[in-house]
């Protein structure tokens, strides 16, 4: 990715929590920001308060992720207003209902994968061809980290199955766009006390279960503007810089993948499964990095 060249990303769901933090951060390194999210006054406070701090000028548009057209639209936007994007941050996502599968609105749970998923798809769809004009473009898909495993959080379902199409998403597209010189990743960023899960908190632990009900309230947000993880800073950094161009369709997470863990393992990187999504019996277990 060109470092000296005027750059653009667009990040979604940046009212608040995670969005909103990592727009800071780009516009704290010069990037020009096209933002976008539901709330167009908690979105209209942050771009007010990036344009203050930063001299760099931010698009912000209300758009629901869901529809196609104003997603469009927005992109056909920024680009007029800022230029070609060369880098796409989805992060747009409700945490959905949390219960038993026969308990919860099932409306509610085609609701949370709608948004988590197939927005993703669409903002992907909308920014591909400006990113194809880059010639270097990113694409970071922000999602869970832990998927599957012996322990999964109970009554998350929709939650689990957003995180996991997401994940196999970004895998089957890496080839894509590496064909247009551009790079698709998911970032688990870890846990952080954004409100996310608060759905859990509302339903409460006889429906959430002990553990997903004690996880939520202990990250339930605030007004206060959120600090992210070095891990998660460096991580992000690391991906958009030309010289790892090479990490393509990974599942990364910023609390264990640190860039001088990508750079040492390259080689099993590039040439295995690791940070796939993948079953993890013991054939392929041995496979993988130690």
């Amino acid at each position: 990715m060109n470092t000296t060249a005027p750059r653009t990303a667009i990040i979604t769901g940046a009212s608040r929590g995670i969005g909103a933090a990592l727009s800071t951060h780009l516009a704290g390194h010069g990037w020009s920001l096209g933002i976008c999210a539901r709330n167009a006054e908690r979105l209209d406070t942050v771009a007010d308060a990036l344009r203050a701090e930063y001299t760099v000028p931010v698009h912000a548009a209300p758009v629901d992720v869901t529809d196609p057209t104003a997603v469009c639209n927005f992109a056909d936007d920024v680009e007029a207003a800022l230029g070609p994007v060369a880098l796409v941050v989805n992060n747009a996502a409700v945490f959905g209902p949390v219960g038993r599968i026969t308990d919860i609105d099932l409306g509610d749970w085609h609701r949370a994968l709608t948004i988590g998923a197939y927005g993703t798809a669409n903002v992907t769809a909308a920014f591909w061809e400006q990113l194809r004009s880059t010639s270097d473009g990113r694409i970071i898909n922000l999602s869970g980290g832990g998927l599957g495993g012996p322990n999964p959080l109970l009554g998350s379902s929709s939650y689990a199955a957003t995180k996991a199409a997401i994940a196999l998403f970004t895998e089957v597209l890496a080839p894509e766009a590496a064909e247009i010189g551009a790079t698709v990743n998911v970032v688990a960023p870890g846990a952080l006390p954004t409100g996310f899960m608060n759905e859990a908190v509302t339903a409460g632990p006889e429906a959430a279960g002990a553990t997903l009900y004690e996880a939520a309230v202990g990250l339930r947000g605030s007004d206060v503007p959120i600090e992210l993880p070095e891990g998660l800073l460096r991580l992000l950094d690391h991906l958009l810089k030309p010289s790892s161009a090479w990490i393509n369709g990974c599942i990364l997470s910023a609390r264990w993948d640190t860039p001088e863990r990508l750079d040492e393992h390259r080689t099993a990187i590039e040439s295995g499964s690791f940070g796939r999504l993948r079953r993890i019996d013991a054939d392929l277990y041995h496979e993988g990095l130690r």
